[in-house]
């Protein structure tokens, strides 16, 4: 099966690469006049779940129609020290952007499987040619240059797929568990803090109890 392995093939012969949108301001919430929303870095940091109701509502001024993501692009995080990538598997309520610190990958379907190359960002194939792009800079930055010259392994497009199945599964499991993580805490922590009111409120009877058998004996021994 390596024999049908292309190798150090560029990232940029079977994607389109570029960044997000440039803001000239700091990101204010658009509230009611929001045409689109905003995710940034931090939103898929550490492959946390991705939310709606947590992006940013902006409005779409001075923004390219390319700029608009669309399903199965990559985001890729161009300050490190994380290079960590995310890929947009659904379309939210608004069209949803990025700014530019994030590169913007939009795979060749015909060459390329968008899971596969997500994967193969985020593993050990990758990460080793981040840290040789930015040895002796103070400031762990990718350029998009950087990441159009990201040299892929790339199987047979039926194979790609195979593994690229393997790792949305996965993802699929990562994020059912983090949601279950998410509701379940409150929940049982709910569930701690009435079991130990209880305990505190049979102490308090006890004690309660305790006091009127201690005063009831008293009043007869004064008898």
């Amino acid at each position: 099966m390596t024999d049908n392995i292309t190798t150090h093939t560029p990232l940029h012969l079977v994607a389109e690469v570029f960044a997000g949108v440039v803001f000239r301001a700091a990101v204010e919430d658009a509230g009611d006049q929001a045409e689109g929303l905003l995710i940034q870095m931090s939103d898929f940091s550490q492959g946390r779940t991705v939310d709606a109701e947590n992006l940013t509502p902006v409005r779409l001024d001075g923004v390219h129609a390319r700029q608009i993501l669309q399903p199965d692009d990559i985001l890729l995080r161009l300050r490190g020290p994380q290079f960590t990538a995310w890929l947009l598997s659904q379309l939210f309520s608004l069209p949803v952007i990025t700014n530019n610190q994030v590169a913007i990958i939009r795979v060749d379907k015909s060459k390329v499987d968008a899971y596969y190359l997500l994967w193969f960002i985020n593993s050990q194939c990758s990460k080793r040619y981040f840290p040789a792009c930015v040895e002796g800079s103070n400031i762990a930055r990718l350029s998009i240059r950087d990441v159009e010259q990201i040299l892929l392994q790339l199987p047979p497009l039926s194979e790609q797929q195979r593994i690229g199945n393997i790792h949305r599964n996965w993802l699929q499991q990562r994020d059912h568990y983090q949601r279950l993580i998410a509701t379940g805490e409150p929940y049982y922590d709910a569930i701690c803090q009435r079991y130990l009111h209880s305990l505190s409120s049979n102490t308090v009877s006890t004690r309660t109890v305790s006091a009127k058998t201690v005063s009831a004996n008293t009043s007869k021994l004064r008898a």
